[in-house]
């Protein structure tokens, strides 16, 4: 899992332990298999020529607002192709019956929130504490666990138990 920058893994990190530990009796054999790395911040499109191929499945994670500039963010990541095997592509939802299995191929969503500490309550002054708020939190944001989800059907092909 790739996201925008170091605060967003660890907001993404304290969500996912929560969520795990809140569904799954093996937690930790499944958090050990979801990686969760960002991509330099506002620079992430220089980035992505970074993310392995297969045999691994990955998926982007951009704040909302990059929905306005979204063109433009294409636009870049069509150039990676060039040094890249991965293939790119935005997804609306989870719910896409598109979403491609294919592990060459790598979603990128956009959060449905401008940014990912409008997620957290009470909603941070400085985004250095995003992650303590997360962390105060009881409830993990719908939205992340459909994330979450959607990153937990691969791991099957692992014979995981998933109960």
């Amino acid at each position: 899992m790739y996201v925008e920058g170091y605060f967003d893994v660890l907001i993404f990190q304290i969500f996912l332990l929560k969520y795990l530990k809140n569904n799954y009796k093996n937690w930790l054999e499944l958090y050990n298999h979801i990686g969760i790395f960002h991509l330099g911040g506002d620079c992430f499109t220089d980035l992505l020529y970074t993310i392995p191929d297969d045999p691994y499945r990955k998926i982007v994670i951009l704040d909302g607002d990059k929905k306005d500039n979204i063109g433009i963010t294409m636009g870049k990541i069509k150039r990676t192709k060039e040094v890249s095997p991965v293939k790119f592509m935005i997804i609306q939802s989870f719910y896409d019956k598109d979403i491609s299995m294919n592990k060459s191929d790598c979603p990128i969503y956009l959060l449905t929130l401008k940014k990912i500490e409008d997620y957290l309550d009470p909603i941070p002054s400085n985004k250095k504490d995003g992650y303590l708020i997360a962390d105060s939190m009881n409830k993990v944001p719908e939205e992340f666990c459909r994330i979450f989800k959607f990153l937990l059907v691969d791991l099957k092909d692992y014979k995981l138990p998933l109960n």
